[in-house]
């Protein structure tokens, strides 16, 4: 295969074959160790990968301090999914405390770089009021239809639904 050849996106993409059972049976494990080598090797996806199988105990042992120890560092090496994924730790205390202006500023980062699920989890902290004083429901919208614009169902469906609630 490319990944025995050294190809690191195609350790990445084999990684996801095992993990979502597509062309293959699912193997978590199988998928972890395809997506630690990509890791390894510096692809950034990879860590977003294996950093979303640490925090769901799939396929390894489950430890969100090596989930965020991964989203960190593929965050900081532009793969903004992994900031969008960092903030939903921090802002959920998923193994980190509860910081909810590291994860306002994870999702502004993601968001920023046109990832969609930044902008719609900027959305639902603007919506419920996690950002200032009270809810925001005008910039709750914002959020949700530039994540739709960029292509995410879900915030489609909360803007659809924000917008029938004015």
């Amino acid at each position: 295969s490319s990944c025995e050849a050294g190809d690191l996106r195609g350790c990445n993409a084999l990684g996801y074959c095992f993990e979502r059972g597509a062309g293959t049976a699912v193997d978590e494990t199988r998928a972890a160790s395809l997506y630690r080598r990509a890791c390894e090797g510096g692809l950034m996806p990879g860590c977003t990968s294996l950093g979303a199988l640490h925090a769901r105990g799939a396929g390894v042992r489950r430890s969100p301090q090596d989930a965020i120890r991964l989203f960190a560092q593929a965050c900081e090496g532009g793969h903004l999914l992994a900031c969008s994924n960092l903030g939903t730790l921090y802002e959920t205390a998923a193994g980190a405390t509860r910081d909810a202006r590291r994860a306002i500023d994870l999702y502004h980062r993601a968001c920023t770089g046109s990832e969609p699920r930044g902008c719609f989890n900027l959305g639902r902290m603007y919506e419920r009021g996690d950002i200032g004083s009270a809810p925001s429901p005008g910039l709750a919208l914002e959020q949700y239809g530039r994540a739709c614009t960029l292509g995410y169902a879900p915030a489609c469906e909360a803007r659809t639904r924000r917008e029938a609630s004015r």
